[in-house]
């Protein structure tokens, strides 16, 4: 899904969920040649490149701080990567921005109020909070307020999709029979094993169970695989891609209560008992009822962002904020002996924004979105 739906805010000034506001004042074409570009343009709506290193630098101090770090001057180049995909999120951001406007949306100063005094009671001080602003990115409480607004827009505007979504029984049954395997318990092998690391090793596992050594026994004396071995190689019931395909072929075919021949894996060689398998089963339409019409929601809700997408007028220019690549040096020069190489033909970065969608295979419910 192109759609990223990140339209909630934290409450507290680090965790915050980006959303990306673009200036209030109009800008002309002479302000941006002037030396601060044009960097996006949403159906007509542009956002300066010092626009966009502002809410970058949000971005990537908040980044930071969700993995542990502080940001510095030597991490920050790591950061500078993420530009061209930053980019391309701000539009599509700017694009359910504005189809919330267009739907009559606003968000009310109090809403913003609420949420600014919520995350200042994380603070001791007035100072600590200015602080705090400073070190995520932010110029000022300005701009926060215009984040939170932005964020609360975003999530009014999705809800308010969601809620012109109307959806008929057979629509329902139709998105049920297409995903009856997210509603129910998949098929199930229940196995145990003891693993070893060498032929010899299994055989003589095959020829201590052959006396009347208990399998549990034998697991917790031989196996090498500390995670079973202690429960007397029980793996306990996996459904199928859980293990190595070697391994789930036994574990699912193999006659119940028998030990395999050994079998050889990456891991060593397994002698596999498997001693119960369990039937997918698929719950009824009327018991998930609730869970098929969320889903056939939110399914329809990305198709209708997808298009909004689509119809969008975006123009994007990466290259100004493309990670620079050092000039090669005369070391890195080949030398003049070396033979010539053909090189791999050339690609480039358009402007515009791919807006396409894939167009999909399946049926797509009706609804009763007039857009």
């Amino acid at each position: 899904m192109r759609f990223l739906l990140r339209f909630s805010i934290s409450l507290t000034l680090f965790c915050l969920v980006f959303f990306t506001t673009f200036g209030q004042e109009e800008t002309t074409t002479n302000e941006a040649e002037a030396g601060d570009p044009v960097i996006l343009r949403v159906n007509g709506e542009e956002m300066l490149l010092s626009e966009f290193n502002e809410r970058f630098m949000f971005y990537a101090n908040n980044l930071a701080a969700q993995q542990g770090m502080q940001m510095t001057p030597e991490l920050a180049p790591m950061f500078e990567s993420l530009k061209p995909q930053y980019l391309e999120q701000l539009a599509t951001e700017k694009v359910l921005q504005q189809e919330g406007t267009k739907r009559g949306l606003s968000v009310e100063e109090l809403v913003v109020d609420e949420q600014i005094a919520q995350i200042k009671a994380n603070f001791g001080s007035d100072e600590e909070y200015t602080t705090a602003l400073s070190a995520a990115g932010l110029s000022s409480e300005d701009l926060l307020r215009r984040l939170i607004a932005e964020g609360e827009l975003g999530r009014r505007t999705v809800e308010a999709i969601r809620s012109s979504i109307q959806l008929k029984p057979y629509q329902l049954q139709l998105y049920y029979d297409q995903n009856k395997a997210q509603y129910g318990t998949p098929a199930e092998a229940c196995a145990r094993h003891i693993l070893v690391e060498t032929q010899e090793d299994a055989e003589t596992v095959q020829a201590d169970l052959a006396s009347g050594i208990s399998f549990e026994e034998e697991a917790a004396a031989k196996s090498i695989d500390p995670g079973s071995a202690a429960n007397g190689g029980d793996l306990g019931c996996f459904p199928q891609g859980a293990m190595i395909p070697v391994f789930e072929e036994a574990a699912f075919n193999a006659p119940l209560n028998e030990v395999t021949e050994p079998i050889q894996s990456e891991f060593g060689y397994h002698l596999i008992l498997p001693y119960e398998r369990r039937e997918a089963v698929t719950a009824p339409l009327e018991e998930v009822r609730d869970q098929v019409t969320e889903g056939a929601q939110n399914d329809v809700l990305r198709r209708l962002l997808d298009g909004y997408q689509a119809n969008a007028e975006i123009e994007t220019f990466p290259d100004l904020v493309a990670p620079v690549v050092p000039e090669a040096t005369e070391e890195d020069a080949p030398s003049e002996d070396t033979t010539d190489m053909e090189s791999s033909p050339e690609t480039t970065e358009e402007g515009t924004m791919d807006s396409s969608t894939e167009e999909s295979t399946e049926e797509t419910p009706e609804t009763e979105e007039g857009e």
